[in-house]
Protein backbone atom coordinates (compact mmCIF):
# COMPACT_ATOMS: atom_id res chain seq x y z
CA UNK A 1 0.00 0.00 0.00
CA UNK A 2 1.84 3.54 -1.00
CA UNK A 3 2.42 6.14 1.53
CA UNK A 4 1.43 9.87 1.16
CA UNK A 5 2.93 12.01 3.11
CA UNK A 6 0.77 14.53 4.57
CA UNK A 7 0.61 17.82 2.56
CA UNK A 8 1.98 21.10 3.78
CA UNK A 9 -1.06 22.76 3.14
CA UNK A 10 -2.99 20.07 5.77
CA UNK A 11 -3.54 22.42 9.10
CA UNK A 12 -5.88 19.91 10.42
CA UNK A 13 -3.56 18.97 12.98
CA UNK A 14 -4.14 15.45 12.63
CA UNK A 15 -1.22 13.53 11.76
CA UNK A 16 -1.91 10.31 12.51
CA UNK A 17 -4.62 9.13 10.40
CA UNK A 18 -8.52 8.68 11.05
CA UNK A 19 -8.81 6.33 14.01
CA UNK A 20 -7.25 9.01 16.41
CA UNK A 21 -9.69 11.47 14.88
CA UNK A 22 -12.79 8.92 15.97
CA UNK A 23 -11.40 8.24 18.94
CA UNK A 24 -11.20 12.16 19.87
CA UNK A 25 -14.71 12.90 19.15
CA UNK A 26 -15.57 9.72 21.01
CA UNK A 27 -14.41 10.97 24.26
CA UNK A 28 -15.54 14.47 23.42
CA UNK A 29 -19.30 12.48 24.02
CA UNK A 30 -17.88 11.35 26.79
CA UNK A 31 -16.97 14.21 27.74
CA UNK A 32 -20.33 15.69 27.52
CA UNK A 33 -21.84 13.25 29.34
CA UNK A 34 -19.62 12.57 31.74
CA UNK A 35 -19.53 16.22 33.07
CA UNK A 36 -22.72 16.88 34.28
CA UNK A 37 -23.14 13.31 35.47
CA UNK A 38 -19.67 14.34 37.68
CA UNK A 39 -21.12 17.98 38.03
CA UNK A 40 -24.53 16.11 39.23
CA UNK A 41 -22.41 13.38 41.58
CA UNK A 42 -20.66 16.20 43.19
CA UNK A 43 -23.35 17.94 44.03
CA UNK A 44 -25.66 14.65 45.36
CA UNK A 45 -22.25 14.66 47.75
CA UNK A 46 -22.25 17.44 48.90
CA UNK A 47 -26.06 18.23 49.64
CA UNK A 48 -25.32 14.62 51.42
CA UNK A 49 -22.69 16.29 53.66
CA UNK A 50 -24.62 19.29 54.13
CA UNK A 51 -27.46 17.38 55.79
CA UNK A 52 -25.10 14.95 57.70
CA UNK A 53 -23.59 17.94 58.98
CA UNK A 54 -27.11 19.48 59.78
CA UNK A 55 -28.11 16.14 61.58
CA UNK A 56 -25.26 16.08 63.86
CA UNK A 57 -24.87 19.58 64.72
CA UNK A 58 -28.05 21.47 64.16
CA UNK A 59 -30.80 18.63 64.12
CA UNK A 60 -30.20 18.36 68.09
CA UNK A 61 -31.48 22.22 69.60
CA UNK A 62 -33.37 23.11 66.42
CA UNK A 63 -35.62 20.10 67.60
CA UNK A 64 -35.09 20.98 71.42
CA UNK A 65 -35.78 24.24 70.79
CA UNK A 66 -39.09 24.46 68.10
CA UNK A 67 -40.54 21.89 71.13
CA UNK A 68 -39.73 23.76 73.72
CA UNK A 69 -41.71 26.83 72.22
CA UNK A 70 -44.37 24.79 71.30
CA UNK A 71 -44.87 22.93 74.82
CA UNK A 72 -43.56 26.15 76.36
CA UNK A 73 -41.71 24.45 79.23
CA UNK A 74 -38.55 22.50 78.27
CA UNK A 75 -37.46 19.70 76.32
CA UNK A 76 -33.99 18.30 76.40
CA UNK A 77 -33.69 15.82 73.04
CA UNK A 78 -30.05 13.69 73.82
CA UNK A 79 -27.41 14.37 71.27
CA UNK A 80 -26.80 11.95 68.34
CA UNK A 81 -25.52 8.42 69.12
CA UNK A 82 -25.77 7.20 65.62
CA UNK A 83 -26.54 7.83 62.22
CA UNK A 84 -27.48 4.53 59.59
CA UNK A 85 -29.23 4.91 56.01
CA UNK A 86 -32.79 5.22 57.21
CA UNK A 87 -32.47 6.09 60.93
CA UNK A 88 -30.94 8.73 63.75
CA UNK A 89 -30.92 7.58 67.30
CA UNK A 90 -30.62 10.00 69.80
CA UNK A 91 -29.36 9.69 73.42
CA UNK A 92 -31.92 10.17 76.65
CA UNK A 93 -34.43 12.66 76.33
CA UNK A 94 -36.72 14.60 78.65
CA UNK A 95 -39.54 16.41 79.03
CA UNK A 96 -38.35 17.51 82.96
CA UNK A 97 -41.14 18.80 85.51
CA UNK A 98 -41.60 22.49 85.93
CA UNK A 99 -42.64 25.07 88.78
CA UNK A 100 -45.67 24.89 87.57
CA UNK A 101 -46.60 21.37 86.31
CA UNK A 102 -44.81 18.36 88.34
CA UNK A 103 -45.67 16.22 84.91
CA UNK A 104 -42.65 14.68 82.99
CA UNK A 105 -41.54 12.50 80.70
CA UNK A 106 -37.66 10.41 80.26
CA UNK A 107 -36.62 7.99 77.67
CA UNK A 108 -33.62 6.15 77.59
CA UNK A 109 -33.34 6.77 73.48
CA UNK A 110 -35.05 7.94 70.69
CA UNK A 111 -34.92 6.53 67.79
CA UNK A 112 -35.92 8.47 64.33
CA UNK A 113 -36.67 6.61 61.11
CA UNK A 114 -37.06 8.30 57.70
CA UNK A 115 -36.12 7.83 53.92
CA UNK A 116 -32.65 9.91 53.52
CA UNK A 117 -33.65 10.76 49.72
CA UNK A 118 -36.89 12.70 50.66
CA UNK A 119 -35.41 14.54 53.21
CA UNK A 120 -32.26 15.38 50.69
CA UNK A 121 -34.61 16.26 48.21
CA UNK A 122 -37.95 17.50 49.45
CA UNK A 123 -36.42 19.13 52.37
CA UNK A 124 -38.97 17.55 54.53
CA UNK A 125 -38.48 14.81 57.37
CA UNK A 126 -41.40 12.31 57.76
CA UNK A 127 -40.56 11.00 61.26
CA UNK A 128 -41.29 8.12 62.19
CA UNK A 129 -40.61 7.85 66.19
CA UNK A 130 -39.89 5.46 68.31
CA UNK A 131 -39.89 6.22 72.10
CA UNK A 132 -37.55 3.66 73.43
CA UNK A 133 -38.16 2.79 77.58
CA UNK A 134 -40.16 5.69 78.45
CA UNK A 135 -41.20 6.73 81.76
CA UNK A 136 -44.39 8.78 82.28
CA UNK A 137 -45.13 10.53 85.30
CA UNK A 138 -48.54 12.34 84.99
CA UNK A 139 -50.37 14.51 88.13
CA UNK A 140 -54.24 15.25 88.33
CA UNK A 141 -54.71 19.07 88.94
CA UNK A 142 -57.60 20.11 91.29
CA UNK A 143 -59.34 21.02 88.71
CA UNK A 144 -59.61 17.31 87.46
CA UNK A 145 -57.35 17.94 84.51
CA UNK A 146 -54.57 15.12 83.50
CA UNK A 147 -52.95 17.20 81.27
CA UNK A 148 -52.80 20.97 80.67
CA UNK A 149 -49.96 21.74 78.41
CA UNK A 150 -51.21 24.54 75.81
CA UNK A 151 -49.72 24.24 72.36
CA UNK A 152 -48.17 28.22 71.49
CA UNK A 153 -47.92 29.36 67.76
CA UNK A 154 -44.78 27.85 66.25
CA UNK A 155 -42.31 29.56 64.61
CA UNK A 156 -41.80 29.06 61.15
CA UNK A 157 -39.63 25.61 59.91
CA UNK A 158 -36.12 26.15 59.18
CA UNK A 159 -34.72 25.00 55.68
CA UNK A 160 -35.38 21.51 56.84
CA UNK A 161 -38.94 20.35 58.28
CA UNK A 162 -39.85 17.80 60.49
CA UNK A 163 -42.93 15.92 59.98
CA UNK A 164 -43.68 13.38 63.19
CA UNK A 165 -45.86 10.84 61.23
CA UNK A 166 -45.47 7.78 63.35
CA UNK A 167 -45.20 7.52 67.70
CA UNK A 168 -43.83 4.12 69.21
CA UNK A 169 -43.46 3.33 72.37
CA UNK A 170 -41.18 0.36 73.57
CA UNK A 171 -41.25 -0.66 76.75
CA UNK A 172 -43.01 1.93 78.55
CA UNK A 173 -44.46 2.94 82.19
CA UNK A 174 -46.78 5.17 82.78
CA UNK A 175 -47.33 6.21 86.49
CA UNK A 176 -50.38 8.58 87.25
CA UNK A 177 -51.48 10.46 90.59
CA UNK A 178 -55.09 10.73 90.82
CA UNK A 179 -56.25 14.40 92.99
CA UNK A 180 -59.61 13.38 95.48
CA UNK A 181 -59.52 16.88 97.03
CA UNK A 182 -62.02 16.80 99.60
CA UNK A 183 -63.58 13.30 99.02
CA UNK A 184 -61.82 11.92 102.48
CA UNK A 185 -60.33 9.31 99.59
CA UNK A 186 -56.63 8.12 100.06
CA UNK A 187 -54.45 9.26 97.01
CA UNK A 188 -52.72 6.23 95.52
CA UNK A 189 -50.51 6.17 92.56
CA UNK A 190 -51.29 3.67 89.56
CA UNK A 191 -48.94 2.28 88.04
CA UNK A 192 -48.93 0.49 84.30
CA UNK A 193 -46.01 -1.34 82.57
CA UNK A 194 -44.99 -3.21 79.50
CA UNK A 195 -47.16 -0.53 77.66
CA UNK A 196 -46.65 -0.96 73.61
CA UNK A 197 -47.67 0.78 71.27
CA UNK A 198 -48.48 2.69 67.51
CA UNK A 199 -50.10 5.96 67.10
CA UNK A 200 -50.26 7.24 63.27
CA UNK A 201 -50.77 10.98 62.47
CA UNK A 202 -52.89 12.45 59.90
CA UNK A 203 -52.35 16.22 58.68
CA UNK A 204 -55.47 17.85 57.35
CA UNK A 205 -53.15 19.75 54.74
CA UNK A 206 -50.83 18.07 52.76
CA UNK A 207 -47.23 18.39 53.98
CA UNK A 208 -48.72 19.90 57.34
CA UNK A 209 -46.32 18.82 60.65
CA UNK A 210 -46.96 18.66 64.64
CA UNK A 211 -45.30 22.20 64.77
CA UNK A 212 -47.56 24.11 62.29
CA UNK A 213 -50.45 25.51 63.51
CA UNK A 214 -53.15 23.07 64.37
CA UNK A 215 -52.84 20.59 61.88
CA UNK A 216 -53.31 17.80 62.86
CA UNK A 217 -56.73 15.95 61.46
CA UNK A 218 -56.77 12.36 62.97
CA UNK A 219 -55.19 10.24 65.33
CA UNK A 220 -55.08 6.51 65.49
CA UNK A 221 -53.57 4.54 68.24
CA UNK A 222 -52.99 0.55 69.46
CA UNK A 223 -51.87 0.15 72.94
CA UNK A 224 -51.04 -3.02 74.66
CA UNK A 225 -50.02 -2.57 78.24
CA UNK A 226 -50.58 -3.93 82.19
CA UNK A 227 -51.97 -2.49 84.89
CA UNK A 228 -50.56 -3.39 88.15
CA UNK A 229 -51.90 -4.27 91.36
CA UNK A 230 -51.19 -2.26 94.93
CA UNK A 231 -49.19 -4.97 95.98
CA UNK A 232 -47.35 -5.23 93.35
CA UNK A 233 -47.62 -8.75 92.07
CA UNK A 234 -50.87 -8.78 90.22
CA UNK A 235 -51.14 -7.82 86.91
CA UNK A 236 -54.01 -6.78 84.48
CA UNK A 237 -54.01 -6.82 80.74
CA UNK A 238 -55.33 -3.89 78.59
CA UNK A 239 -55.90 -3.36 75.04
CA UNK A 240 -56.46 0.09 73.32
CA UNK A 241 -57.44 0.75 69.94
CA UNK A 242 -59.03 3.69 68.46
CA UNK A 243 -59.23 7.17 66.79
CA UNK A 244 -59.25 10.83 68.20
CA UNK A 245 -59.89 13.65 66.07
CA UNK A 246 -58.41 17.25 67.62
CA UNK A 247 -60.73 19.38 65.53
CA UNK A 248 -63.72 18.17 66.37
CA UNK A 249 -62.82 16.58 69.58
CA UNK A 250 -64.39 13.32 68.84
CA UNK A 251 -62.61 10.17 70.92
CA UNK A 252 -63.93 6.86 69.54
CA UNK A 253 -61.78 3.49 71.70
CA UNK A 254 -62.21 0.15 71.89
CA UNK A 255 -60.74 -0.92 75.46
CA UNK A 256 -60.48 -4.51 76.05
CA UNK A 257 -59.24 -5.58 79.51
CA UNK A 258 -58.48 -9.22 81.50
CA UNK A 259 -58.08 -8.95 85.48
CA UNK A 260 -57.71 -5.52 86.23
CA UNK A 261 -57.40 -4.67 90.02
CA UNK A 262 -60.18 -2.91 90.94
CA UNK A 263 -58.88 -1.36 93.88
CA UNK A 264 -56.67 0.60 90.91
CA UNK A 265 -59.73 1.43 88.53
CA UNK A 266 -61.73 2.99 91.56
CA UNK A 267 -58.65 5.58 91.90
CA UNK A 268 -59.60 7.32 88.88
CA UNK A 269 -63.18 8.33 90.02
CA UNK A 270 -64.08 10.85 93.04
CA UNK A 271 -66.42 8.29 94.40
CA UNK A 272 -66.88 8.06 97.72
CA UNK A 273 -65.49 4.89 98.22
CA UNK A 274 -62.42 2.79 98.79
CA UNK A 275 -62.53 -0.50 97.12
CA UNK A 276 -60.19 -3.22 98.67
CA UNK A 277 -60.14 -6.04 96.43
CA UNK A 278 -61.65 -7.64 93.06
CA UNK A 279 -60.55 -8.25 90.01
CA UNK A 280 -62.64 -7.23 86.81
CA UNK A 281 -62.73 -7.97 82.88
CA UNK A 282 -64.37 -5.98 80.17
CA UNK A 283 -64.69 -5.64 76.31
CA UNK A 284 -66.11 -2.14 75.65
CA UNK A 285 -66.68 0.28 73.01
CA UNK A 286 -67.10 4.39 73.92
CA UNK A 287 -67.19 7.11 72.11
CA UNK A 288 -66.99 10.65 73.18
CA UNK A 289 -67.70 14.22 71.89
CA UNK A 290 -67.33 17.50 73.55
CA UNK A 291 -70.47 18.52 74.94
CA UNK A 292 -72.22 15.60 74.31
CA UNK A 293 -73.17 12.45 76.81
CA UNK A 294 -70.69 9.78 75.92
CA UNK A 295 -72.16 6.90 74.23
CA UNK A 296 -71.11 3.15 75.49
CA UNK A 297 -70.96 -0.13 74.31
CA UNK A 298 -69.97 -3.52 75.99
CA UNK A 299 -70.05 -5.61 79.10
CA UNK A 300 -67.79 -5.19 82.04
CA UNK A 301 -68.07 -8.19 84.81
CA UNK A 302 -66.25 -8.38 88.50
CA UNK A 303 -65.85 -11.03 91.05
CA UNK A 304 -64.31 -11.03 94.37
CA UNK A 305 -64.73 -7.53 95.54
CA UNK A 306 -65.10 -5.87 98.82
CA UNK A 307 -65.40 -2.25 99.11
CA UNK A 308 -65.21 0.30 102.34
CA UNK A 309 -68.23 3.19 101.52
CA UNK A 310 -67.78 6.46 103.74
CA UNK A 311 -70.53 6.75 105.94
CA UNK A 312 -70.80 2.70 106.52
CA UNK A 313 -69.09 1.09 109.47
CA UNK A 314 -68.71 -1.84 107.75
CA UNK A 315 -67.17 -3.67 104.29
CA UNK A 316 -69.37 -5.02 101.40
CA UNK A 317 -68.09 -8.41 100.57
CA UNK A 318 -68.53 -10.77 98.26
CA UNK A 319 -69.69 -8.68 95.16
CA UNK A 320 -69.85 -10.24 92.27
CA UNK A 321 -71.81 -8.24 89.18
CA UNK A 322 -72.84 -8.36 85.44
CA UNK A 323 -73.16 -4.72 84.03
CA UNK A 324 -74.01 -4.32 80.46
CA UNK A 325 -73.60 -0.99 78.33
CA UNK A 326 -75.72 0.45 75.74
CA UNK A 327 -75.75 4.27 74.62
CA UNK A 328 -76.10 6.15 78.06
CA UNK A 329 -77.46 3.40 79.80
CA UNK A 330 -75.70 1.08 82.31
CA UNK A 331 -78.24 -2.11 83.40
CA UNK A 332 -77.37 -4.63 86.14
CA UNK A 333 -77.88 -7.97 84.84
CA UNK A 334 -76.51 -9.62 87.91
CA UNK A 335 -75.21 -7.81 91.35
CA UNK A 336 -74.53 -9.70 94.52
CA UNK A 337 -72.86 -8.82 97.91
CA UNK A 338 -72.57 -9.48 101.56
CA UNK A 339 -72.72 -6.64 104.25
CA UNK A 340 -72.93 -7.66 107.62
CA UNK A 341 -73.59 -11.12 107.22
CA UNK A 342 -76.45 -10.26 104.84
CA UNK A 343 -76.51 -11.13 101.28
CA UNK A 344 -78.20 -8.49 99.27
CA UNK A 345 -78.79 -8.41 95.61
CA UNK A 346 -78.86 -5.69 92.99
CA UNK A 347 -80.97 -5.04 89.82
CA UNK A 348 -82.08 -1.77 88.18
CA UNK A 349 -79.80 0.71 86.03
CA UNK A 350 -77.70 3.91 85.86
CA UNK A 351 -78.58 6.31 82.93
CA UNK A 352 -75.95 8.86 82.72
CA UNK A 353 -78.06 11.88 81.89
CA UNK A 354 -81.43 10.96 83.67
CA UNK A 355 -80.11 9.44 86.80
CA UNK A 356 -80.42 5.43 88.23
CA UNK A 357 -83.26 3.39 89.06
CA UNK A 358 -82.00 0.91 91.51
CA UNK A 359 -82.65 -1.53 93.47
CA UNK A 360 -81.22 -3.24 96.47
CA UNK A 361 -82.78 -6.55 97.88
CA UNK A 362 -82.09 -7.60 101.32
CA UNK A 363 -83.03 -10.91 103.43
CA UNK A 364 -84.75 -10.30 106.60
CA UNK A 365 -81.67 -9.05 109.08
CA UNK A 366 -81.39 -7.61 112.36
CA UNK A 367 -81.43 -3.89 111.54
CA UNK A 368 -78.77 -3.35 114.74
CA UNK A 369 -75.80 -6.11 112.78
CA UNK A 370 -75.91 -3.66 109.94
CA UNK A 371 -75.06 -0.06 111.91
Amino acid sequence: MPFYPKSKNDRSGNQFGFFPLLLTKRWQSLLSIGIPVFALGIGTLGGGVALRNYIYNELTPQISAALTKLLQRPVNIGTVQGVELTEIRFGASELPATSMDRDRVTAQSVIVRFNWFTALWTRTIPMDVTLVKPQFHIEQDPDGQWITTKLEKPEPPGWLKQELTVVRLQDATLVMIPHHGSTGKSTKPIHFSQINGTTHLTYAVTGGTLLDENPLEQLNFIIQGKIVDFNGKNHGNLDLSGEFNPVGERLAMSLRGTGLPMPVLTQLTNLPLDMQSGKANTNLETRFQRNQPPNLKGRLSFVGGSVQVVGLPQLITNMNGDFRFHDQKIVVERGEATYAGAPMLLSGGVHLTQGYDLRVHVQPTDISELF
